[in-house]
Parts: C-alpha cells; structure tokens; sequence
C-alpha cells in the first residue's frame, strides 16, 4: 500500500508540474508578444522595437531560471521524502527541460513581437 502511495504522489506531481510548465509556456508567449498601444506604437523605431522585444524575452529567461530552481528543489526533496533511489542527473535533466520549454515560448513571443510589431 506504501508503495502505490508513493507512485500516486509521483504521478500527481509530475502532471502538476506539466501543467504549471504548458500554463507558464502559454502566459510567457502572450506577455511577450502582447501587443504595444498605438500612440506608443508609431513613435517606436525599429530599436525600440528590438527593445522592448529584448526586455521582455529577458523577463521570461528570468522567469523560467526560477521556476527551474523550484522544480529542481522541489524533486530532489521530494525524492528524498519517498525515499526513491533516483539519479542525480534526472533531476537535473527534467528541471531544465521544463525551463527550456518556457524559455522557447518566451522567445517565440519576442521574435514575433520583434517581426509583426502588433499594436492595438
């Protein structure tokens, strides 16, 4: 019973994580290349559009870095916790994996930003 215990809350919390990273991914792609007001928008040279796109791509590499460093603590002790002889390494591997998903959203939304230069 203790073991199918343990392999509920692993399964819980990978899907949770999952989710967290999708919802994440998704929120860093619109806040990225959410679009700019239009007053603002026709004074923008090419620059500041290369800027703006470049602070808020540097905004989701910040972003990602920290929920990174939570899933990373967040497994290693929770492993320890279960008590399940896990590898160092897939630890590692799946923080940085999930990052690097939000890190490709955010960029996503800065290049697109950077290139359609949307203005509402």
């Amino acid at each position: 019973m203790k073991n199918k215990l343990k392999t509920l809350i692993i399964y819980t919390t990978v899907i949770i994580q999952l989710s967290i990273t999708i919802y994440l991914g998704i929120i860093s792609f619109l806040f990225a290349s959410w679009p700019v007001s239009i007053p603002k928008a026709f004074e923008m040279s090419t620059f500041d559009w290369l800027s703006t796109a470049f602070i808020r791509g540097g905004t989701g590499i910040i972003l990602a870095f920290i929920f990174g460093m939570g899933i990373y603590f967040m497994n290693y002790y929770g492993i320890r916790w279960t008590e399940i002889e896990v590898d160092s390494k897939k630890i590692k591997y799946t923080a940085i994996i999930l990052s690097v998903i939000i890190i490709v959203s955010t960029l996503a939304g800065s290049i697109f930003l950077f290139i359609e230069k949307p203005m509402f």
